[in-house]
């Protein structure tokens, strides 16, 4: 429903206000936010209006109860700060109703039926009987999606009082005033968490509910014969996989020649020969869609197909359409987003935050989780600068049969000059192999110089596990040789990792100490010196002197630029785009409160004084802490 305003002007200053309300066929766009008419062209309609709604003071006002807004919600409450929690459309996150947990439904009912096609060579006799009943499988994809949704709201929204919970359409009137539901709430803060909705070109959508989206796909009673998928990233190669699996007769369509957003050229070509053995996929053309009586013809360069639906998957939009952007005073991009700053989540030097899927760039969970929570802080302390925080290895799982896996920097983001590649073969695996599953392949990438872990792709099975192990390793700032360090046991997928880290450890400069790569040894005080320094070695001479009575102990009078120094800052530095001023800065605020070096000629003064009789003079207290303790 569109408000129409109807004015009529009584001498200068009386006007009288006539609302109908009329139905309008050209907004029922269903991912557009509320339309209404722009009051603003016209003072005495904007005057009428503001005397008939009065302002609302509130804290913080949340705009989206998805993943990202509730974890804003939640740093608001942390804070004893009032919020209000606006939300347009279905409660419940897209994660639970449309995304990553009815998708995995799907894809389980899939890959258990897809496993009758390995009976026969275990020997398993019957599986050729086996059938699928399309309905009840939807049926328990819609069932325990309806679960997952209940399980997000009921212990989040439901529990919120009708004051707090708005479920309207938000429209900012001013950066920090917020109209919803005839209400106007003047807030010090806003988080704008709205999320994404799916991208359908305009003239697709002639074809009505032939043309589908993920908003649609997990709602539909049974399965097509025929479907076309256009866009084969995450989703659209997940349930291209699924479906096919499922009896469906699935094209995949995509304008570029790569697959699930895979930047290394190897596990790209793999990774499209793997699904290609499953359902037709053809890349490196548009696709165009035409009518062709009850089906629809889809054509992408000199290919062509006719189906019963088509699947829309060509990327997700910030959902911003309506939220009067605008009056931030600030550009805005092609999809309606504006500049903010990653670290903060802050919207130009505005009182206002984004964060999730609105900010259409990490458009996974556990990113929209922790933007979320970064928004959600900074406006629970609008005043004072917002707090800068560090943003965690990125990384990517698509899960479809062999999970396709990204984690850290991208093969076309690294240095080939400077960095190493290792690969390994999932067919060279064993416990890949008795499995069945002796395909896909790992590309792993360090730096050279200092033998630190940069990124990896892959396409592999269990690969989210493998993914896991080397976003935390990436994340640690590890060496290839200290992950070579950890227990890998035997048979497992992890030996693709052991395998291809143990070849990418002959490509580097930076070896282990002690005489066994994999294995440390216990006199280690040189090499914990040379790495950590006066206080390593002070805690690695502790633990080797704990039974004899000895007392150890240092005084470290700071960060002396040594060459070892100088690698961690010019590592700093070109990982994270900064001068080697910056990085030298940024190293030090990590590790010591002053952000400046001390002098070989201040640590030799310091140690000529340490060696004179005036040091007799000094006072301080001992603290008895044992050796293997203070070592650990």
């Amino acid at each position: 429903m569109v408000r129409s305003y109807t004015v009529a002007v009584v001498g200068l200053f009386v006007g009288l206000l006539v609302l109908t309300d009329l139905a309008s066929p050209s907004i029922t766009d269903r991912h557009a936010t509320r339309v209404s008419l722009d009051l603003a062209a016209d003072p005495l309609l904007r005057t009428a209006e503001n005397l008939a709604m009065q302002e609302r003071p509130i804290d913080i006002v949340i705009i989206g109860s998805g993943s990202a807004g509730l974890n804003a919600m939640a740093q608001a409450r942390a804070a004893g700060r009032s919020f209000v929690l606006i939300n347009g459309g279905a409660p419940g996150t897209t994660c639970a109703r449309i995304g990553c947990m009815p998708s995995k439904v799907m894809i389980h009912i899939a890959e258990e039926y897809y496993r009758r096609t390995h009976f026969g060579q275990f020997g398993i006799d019957g599986h050729d009987g086996l059938s699928i009943d399309l309905s009840e499988a939807m049926k328990h994809v819609q069932e325990l999606r309806d679960g997952f949704v209940q399980g997000v709201v009921s212990r989040s929204t439901d529990k919120l009082p009708d004051d707090v919970f708005i479920q309207d359409y938000a429209r900012l009137i001013e950066p920090t005033l917020v109209e919803a539901a005839g209400q106007r709430f003047r807030a010090r803060a806003v988080v704008i968490a709205t999320g994404s909705t799916p991208i359908v070109p305009a003239p697709w959508r002639q074809f009505g509910d032939r043309v589908i989206t993920t908003d649609e796909v997990f709602e539909l009673p049974d399965l097509p014969a025929s479907m076309a998928i256009i866009g084969m990233g995450t989703i659209g190669l997940e349930l291209g996989q699924s479906l096919a699996r499922m009896g469906v007769a699935v094209t995949g369509f995509d304008q570029i020649e790569r697959i699930a957003g895979i930047a290394d050229p190897e596990v790209n070509r793999v990774a499209i020969e793997l699904m290609r053995q499953e359902f037709a996929i053809h890349l490196g053309a548009p696709a165009a869609l035409a009518e062709a009586g009850a089906k629809i013809r889809v054509t992408a360069g000199e290919h062509e197909v006719l189906v019963d639906k088509v699947l829309s998957s060509i990327g997700r939009a910030p959902m911003l359409q309506g939220l009067g952007l605008e009056v931030l005073g600030l550009p805005l991009d092609a999809r309606g987003v504006p500049p903010f700053d990653p670290a903060t989540m802050q919207v130009g030097h505005l009182p206002v935050f984004l964060s999730g899927d609105a900010t259409g760039e990490r458009q996974v969970l556990h990113e929209a989780a922790d933007e979320g929570k970064i928004a959600g802080y900074n406006a629970a302390h609008v005043d004072r600068p917002p707090t800068r925080f560090k943003r965690k290895t990125p990384f990517y799982v698509n899960f479809c049969d062999p999970n396709i896996i990204a984690v850290g920097a991208r093969f076309d983001q690294i240095d080939t000059g400077r960095a190493a590649v290792s690969e390994v073969s999932f067919a060279t695996v064993g416990r890949a192999r008795a499995m069945g599953a002796g395909r896909g392949v790992l590309r792993v990438y360090a730096d050279k110089a200092s033998g630190r872990l940069l990124g990896a792709e892959m396409i592999a099975p269990r690969g989210e596990h493998l993914g896991h192990l080397l976003a935390w390793s990436i994340e640690q700032g590890m060496t290839v040789g200290e992950v070579l360090r950890m227990p890998f046991y035997h048979p497992v997928i992890e030996g693709a990792l052991k395998a291809a880290l143990s070849d990418l450890y002959a490509k580097i400069d930076t070896k282990n100490s002690g005489p066994v790569i994999e294995v440390a040894s216990v006199d280690k005080s040189a090499y914990v010196a040379s790495k950590h320094g006066v206080m390593g070695l002070t805690r690695a001479v502790a633990l080797e002197t704990a039974t004899t009575g000895v007392t150890c102990n240092a005084i470290c009078p700071g960060w002396v630029l040594t060459p070892l120094v100088q690698k961690q800052i010019d590592a700093l530095a070109e990982r994270e785009g900064l001068s080697n001023e910056d990085a030298s800065v940024k190293l030090l605020g990590d590790k010591q409160p002053s952000q400046s070096f001390t002098s070989p000629e201040q640590l030799g003064a310091l140690a000529v004084y340490l060696c004179s009789d005036a040091a007799c003079n000094m006072r301080g207290v001992g603290l008895p802490v044992d050796g293997g303790w203070l070592a650990q």
